[in-house]
């Protein structure tokens, strides 16, 4: 049975064809204490005690895999102690990120086959897996003909990804460098600058993020009514931050009539005063950057407007299709409200006889591994798998002509 991994910049989700259990969602990082001596590789960052002192290191920059000994590093463990599987038994299926450099293409051909000796492998992108999974998922042209686009809004940037045929069509790409990551950094400013300075407590800012934000389908009144009742408003939340002894992760606390509801009394006598991160308009100003990436620097469309431009660099007889079958992925796609949002916002710049429809599948982080199960189960997985005996014969730039697209 071959081993499955969806190589990403925030998470690793690997697993076996045969396991029933499904994939194993481990961070992709590296991390320290501040004044310590010992690490924590991918999921073990889960058991330190004190998260907030935890530095945070990443193979991946910019959406690129280029600390390559730190990957080696976090794969070992990830092999090893995870999903427990010897790199030599088994056949390989990975993704790499879009429009990866050749250089890191070849880092990668050389890792899998020089420094782990997999017998044979097969490297695609996580949105053709994505659009294989909806395509058997999900009803309609998507199911006939895999067509649609998969809009992935990951770690380290949003990409939209038209497809057709179940292949991925290159030239329509578009890319918007917000994703995951950008949204954390911009959290933790408006923390510092308005509240308590977190600068150094990426890990358990992502955490505050993946808890309270969500996305607004008003921005301007709901700007609005968050400014007339500061930290009474309908949007005043409390997020109570872990202190490393009493509290070891943090958690969110709503307010009924602005007072404090505890998840437990016990905890009131324990929490103090500088422990508590007041929260309200930046809830839902932070995933504003993924429609407007002006509120952060970045001089690029919004999503809505990425969709439409990569639509109308494909033929004009796909258009219906492609708008009204779009398939959501990645960690980002969960913020509540994010479907209702972008339909609002693309509903708009799409013409009136042409249909929008939006689907997101149950787990949208693990779908492109379960379409890479898909994959790999299939007949054609190994003829279109490269083995470790053609890549010394070939080399790497002759193999990679190989890889369906």
């Amino acid at each position: 049975m071959a081993l499955v991994l969806d190589h990403g910049g925030g998470s690793l989700k690997v697993g076996c064809t045969d396991d029933t259990a499904g994939p194993r969602v481990v961070p992709n990082l590296k991390a320290k204490v501040k004044g310590r001596s010992e690490t924590y590789l991918a999921e073990q960052v889960e058991g330190c005690a004190d998260i907030s002192s935890l530095l945070l290191r990443r193979p991946f920059d910019r959406g690129q895999c280029v600390a390559w000994d730190g990957q080696r590093e976090i794969w070992d463990h990830t092999f090893r102690d995870v999903v427990k599987v010897d790199p030599g038994d088994r056949p390989l299926l990975i993704t790499e990120p879009m429009f990866a450099l050749d250089a890191l293409k070849q880092e990668l051909d050389e890792t899998v086959f020089e420094k782990y000796g997999f017998p044979s492998c097969l490297v695609t992108t996580a949105p053709a897996l994505t659009m294989k999974y909806a395509s058997n998922r999900f009803k309609g042209p998507i199911a006939e003909g895999g067509c649609g686009i998969v809009v992935d809004v990951g770690f380290s940037a949003t990409h939209v990804v038209p497809c057709f045929d179940g292949r991925v069509l290159n030239y329509a790409t578009k890319r918007v460098d917000v994703g995951g990551r950008a949204l954390t950094h911009y959290l933790k400013e408006l923390v510092s600058f308005r509240s308590v300075d977190v600068m150094d407590e990426t890990y358990v800012i992502d955490k505050v993020k993946e808890e309270t934000c969500f996305c607004s389908l008003d921005f301007v009144r709901d700007l609005v009514a968050a400014g007339r009742r500061r930290n009474q408003g309908p949007f005043s939340i409390e997020y109570v931050l872990p202190d490393g002894v009493n509290i070891l992760r943090g958690f969110a606390r709503h307010k009924e009539n602005g007072v404090a509801m505890d998840a437990s009394e016990g905890y009131q006598a324990k929490i103090a005063r500088d422990q508590i991160l007041h929260l309200n308009n930046e809830r839902f100003v932070v995933p504003e950057c993924l429609f407007n990436p002006s509120l952060i620097g970045v001089d690029q469309a919004g999503i809505p407007e990425a969709i439409v431009q990569a639509v109308q660099e494909t033929h004009p007889d796909l258009h219906g299709l492609l708008y009204g079958n779009l398939v959501m992925t990645g960690g980002c796609s969960r913020l509540p409200n994010f479907c209702q949002r972008l339909e609002q916002d693309l509903r708009p710049l799409v013409p009136e006889h042409i249909d929008v429809g939006i689907a997101r599948p149950d787990d949208p982080v693990t779908c492109a591994w379960e379409g890479g199960r898909m994959l790999a189960c299939s007949p054609g997985f190994g003829r279109m798998s490269v083995t470790r005996e053609e890549y010394f014969e070939e080399g790497h730039r002759r193999i990679r002509r190989r890889y369906p697209t």
